[in-house]
């Protein structure tokens, strides 16, 4: 390095702009200079990798001679004993526990796991019950959640920290499909239920085939959510979350929080017999203004406790819970507490009749019989199930990940998928609803210090003692207290909104889908916008994939930066300089094609040389290669010589066995490859 360099780069440092710097006299006596000075010679691909490249052909002829006699079994059987995979391997991989609850650490994973566990389920209790309503379902089926597919995900769970159960984005999209399905009683089951002698539950059903109710609609979409996330597992699809890009998650969950949020404002504000909006288009906006029509049935005593609740809520989460933090690492069970008083109060002053407020009314003792879903619905849920299951499991598996990262666990997506989609088919018998983690149970079974799922095991139990005992106790609970805890849940959800301020700060791009998918879910519902919002991401990423740079000379210097984002930099007369940091394929080359005859054709400057820096390029395709060479002749046809810098060695290969260069060898101006862009500058100017 030179010390004209050093001085140079020190005078960035301390401006932080390139436009501050006192070389303006070298640029402009280099402006007028004929000549770029290099104190080396210049070089082409092929000087720097003729050599290696026949060292390796020789070395790839010898390793294929030896392989060419190998069969297929022979190479299958080399894999097998390679991978050593016994069928006690093969269930081990999926029943995880089997590899972990032997080196369980009794004394102290025990202790952490059973308050945990016990922590949970007072969570669970409430939000089974008021997620299950909100699914359009009795009260029971949110229990019902909460207790199979917890079991089944300790079992083949490899998490030990999230919590599976109801999950309100999911309860909420539950109540559109019903919607959608048209079935019988949209609000509640339509199966009788009795008792047996052995308080198990036997339904009878007494829907017709044509009419489903909302149980069956929701059984079926839980078993074929189980069916199409296993699928995906046994394919090795645990990656196809990512489709759901972190914009659209945060946009998308906080839109469906004001869908919730609405539907709790019935219950609130104590309105009966208000018939709300369908889903479908405008369904929020609608149900916002059938609502302010009937402010005059407002009931003031339940919308009096509303606020008392809410307000209790409040207080405890965000003032006490800090508190109490000081003296003890059990959580206030403020939801429990307030479940429990409410409760009290109902059955004493009888809210019921006295003030007209609604209650939960008979909660089933005992287990459900196993029933067989329907399957003659699965045709027309098809498509709902399936948007459901990847969102249910992205939500899950970014749960799984947080905590991992931070306990330095490992999760495997694959199984995952393979845990949630068979708890969801075990469930989906004994009338369950699908299943997701949530965000609030989660982060407090890793906060209270549970270790593994031995917690979920204890919340299991204790969900168990619920429906077998204390299912009778929950008949006057208000459906209110259910609603202000749900909307209270909502708070982080709602605090996401502030998301789009640092996507518009990191990626305007990536704020600009936040928002598109937000309002489409506002305003079109939640389907229409969830479709809309994947959309929208994809348009971006294909936009990104599309972005070129216009690169100049830093005096002095073998380096060349983005033009329009530094000052005093040189652009030679003639050459035109592109950095593409994309992959070039299917989905891009026109964008491409485009960009590059715009600027250097139809402009109508007097060019002379094209320069292509593809350093950062990951891949190429066929189509990528087949736009590359027309876009060669095409510049060849105008005297434009093209020149390939920085490219990668995957990526020359890649030209290579395409026969690249094969298909341009005969044109009158040659592809000329460089590894560096101030050689190919050199080499044109």
């Amino acid at each position: 390095m030179n010390e004209n360099f050093e001085i140079f780069i020190h005078n960035m440092n301390d401006n932080n702009n390139f436009g501050n710097h006192s070389k303006n006299g070298s640029i402009d006596r280099l402006k007028q200079s004929k000549y770029i000075e290099i104190n080396r010679n210049v070089l082409q691909m092929h000087s720097l990798v003729d050599e290696k490249e026949g060292a390796k052909k020789k070395k790839s002829t010898i390793f294929n001679q030896q392989h060419l006699d190998s069969s297929m079994l022979m190479r299958m059987k080399t894999i097998i004993t390679r991978n050593n995979c016994s069928p006690l391997d093969l269930i081990r991989s999926h029943v995880p526990i089997i590899d972990w609850l032997p080196k369980y650490q009794w004394r102290s994973y025990l202790g952490p796991d059973i308050i945990a566990g016990i922590t949970v389920s007072i969570l669970h209790i409430p939000q089974g019950i008021a997620y299950s309503m909100l699914a359009g379902l009795d009260p029971v089926h949110g229990l019902y959640v909460s207790f199979f597919p917890v079991l089944i995900y300790a079992l083949l769970g490899t998490s030990p920290h999230i919590s599976v159960g109801t999950f309100a984005i999911a309860s909420i999209m539950l109540n559109n499909i019903a919607l959608k399905m048209g079935t019988i009683n949209g609000n509640h089951s339509n199966d009788s239920i009795t008792m047996t002698p052995n308080s198990s539950l036997v339904t009878a059903n007494t829907s017709t085939m044509n009419t489903p109710t909302t149980l069956e609609v929701l059984t079926s979409v839980c078993i074929l959510c189980g069916i199409i996330q296993i699928t995906m597992g046994l394919m090795r699809l645990g990656s196809l979350s990512l489709i759901l890009s972190e914009q659209l998650v945060s946009a998308f969950s906080t839109a469906v929080a004001f869908h919730v949020a609405t539907s709790q404002l019935s219950p609130i504000f104590g309105f009966t017999n208000v018939t709300l909006a369908k889903s479908g288009p405008l369904k929020l906006i609608k149900t916002w203004i059938i609502l302010a029509k009937h402010y005059d049935t407002i009931n003031i005593h339940c919308l009096i406790f509303s606020i008392i609740s809410i307000a209790i809520l409040i207080v405890s989460k965000e003032l006490l819970e800090s508190k109490l933090k000081n003296f003890t690492s059990f959580p206030l069970p403020i939801d429990l507490i307030l479940v429990i008083t409410s409760i009290v109060l109902s059955w004493l002053f009888n809210f019921n009749h006295q003030f007209d407020i609604q209650v939960v009314k008979k909660v089933p003792t005992g287990l459900p019989k196993p029933t067989v879903p329907r399957f003659d619905l699965m045709p027309s849920i098809f498509f709902d199930s399936l948007v459901l299951s990847i969102i249910c499991f992205a939500v899950s598996l970014s749960l799984a990940k947080i905590f991992a990262k931070k306990h330095g666990h490992h999760i495997r997506p694959n199984q995952e998928l393979f845990a949630l989609g068979t708890a969801n088919i075990f469930s989906s018998f004994f009338m369950a609803y699908p299943c997701s983690a949530a965000l609030s149970r989660s982060t407090l079974q890793e906060k209270i210090g549970g270790k593994t799922q031995v917690a979920g095991i204890i919340s299991s139990i204790i969900i168990l003692t619920v429906l077998l005992f204390l299912a009778p106790f929950l008949y006057h609970l208000p459906k209110f207290t259910l609603s202000c805890i749900v909307l209270v849940a909502l708070k982080s959800m709602f605090l996401q909104i502030t998301d789009v301020k640092i996507f518009w700060l990191i990626s305007r791009l990536d704020a600009a889908a936040w928002i598109i998918t937000f309002l489409s879910v506002v305003i079109l519902d939640i389907d229409y916008g969830l479709i809309i919002g994947i959309i929208s991401s994809i348009l971006v990423i294909l936009i990104k994939l599309t972005l070129i740079s216009i690169l100049a000379h830093l005096v002095s210097t073998e380096i060349y930066l983005e033009k329009d984002s530094y000052n005093n930099l040189l652009e030679y007369p003639g050459v035109k300089i592109y950095r593409f940091c994309s992959p070039l394929f299917y989905l891009n080359v026109d964008s491409f094609k485009e960009k590059i005859i715009d600027s250097l054709i139809i402009s109508n400057h007097d060019y002379k040389a094209l320069i292509l820096d593809f350093g950062g390029m990951p891949f190429i395709d066929k189509t990528g290669i087949d736009v590359l060479i027309e876009v060669i002749k095409t510049l060849q046809t105008k005297q434009i010589h093209t020149c390939l810098a920085n490219c990668p060695h995957h990526i020359i290969r890649t030209l290579k066995n395409a026969n690249f260069f094969t298909k341009i060898q005969h044109s009158k101006h040659f592809c000329k490859l460089y590894p560096t862009i101030h050689d190919a500058v050199i080499n044109h100017w």
